[in-house]
């Protein structure tokens, strides 16, 4: 009979906290969206601009700190054309690889307009004159995974952006297609508690557009328990406590 007991306790613990770990699991899945959020809800301790990056056309990748390198598209990736605008398809494959275009329609530096200010921009199949520039594919590896990034984007003229996040292994996170108004705009999306190692943009915006201001965490994501995660572990523990005191009396 205390045999049987025993049994029956360890039993009820373990599926006491085979549930919480179900429903922590399912939380976290569901939470794992990428969705566009406000600036002022974007948690990030570092820019990164292009104010020490040279002028002129970039045929390798552009690495302007350890934190960030940016380059035409990921190892994996199908890049075809519409019009003059670069069109991403296709899975990255693993790890998440960054991959130079072709020569003269990979990456630019321009100073932008009256501000002077350096931006980023791809080059679209006709190079880096005025058909060209802004219309190119430009993707972005991390130096540390992340939830959670913004950036701005300038120059455009009402048209519509495109973002693909992938994961470290080229899987997707997800994609947002995002509507870019007449005047520079900021730009900020999060994960929740996925963690996106990349990301490509491509834009379909008149004269293209320009990017500037990326911003980031330096350390990469902090895996602090959502409260709905941490209220179902503390749940579970205090459910296998019940039930042990239960059988011990």
């Amino acid at each position: 009979m205390t045999s049987t007991t025993a049994f029956g306790r360890r039993v009820s613990i373990a599926a006491a906290i085979l549930l919480v770990v179900a429903l922590t699991t399912t939380v976290g899945t569901a939470q794992a969206t990428l969705t566009q959020i406000g600036l002022g809800s974007l948690i990030y301790d570092s820019t990164i601009d292009f104010e020490t990056t040279a002028l002129g056309i970039h045929n390798s990748t552009i690495v302007p700190s350890g934190a960030m390198s940016f380059s035409e598209r990921f190892a994996g990736q199908t890049l075809s054309h519409f019009d003059n605008f670069d069109v991403l398809s296709g899975t990255p494959s693993g790890p998440l690889t960054l991959v130079d275009g072709a020569a003269n329609r990979n990456l630019n530096i321009h100073a932008f307009g009256g501000t002077g200010s350096r931006v980023l921009t791809g080059l679209g199949t006709e190079g880096a004159n005025n058909n060209g520039r802004g219309k190119g594919a430009v993707s972005v590896l991390f130096g540390a995974l992340q939830s959670d990034f913004g950036f701005q984007v300038v120059g455009q003229d009402g048209g519509t952006g495109t973002l693909a996040a992938f994961r470290a292994d080229g899987s997707s996170v997800g994609s947002l297609t995002f509507g870019l108004g007449s005047t520079a705009t900021d730009f900020a999306f999060s994960s929740g508690t996925d963690l996106i190692a990349g990301f490509s943009l491509t834009n379909f915006n008149g004269g293209g557009a320009a990017f500037d201001n990326f911003r980031y965490r330096e350390g990469g994501y902090s895996a602090i328990p959502e409260p709905s995660t941490a209220l179902l572990l503390g749940l579970g523990i205090a459910v296998a406590g019940f039930v042990k005191r239960r059988r011990a009396a």
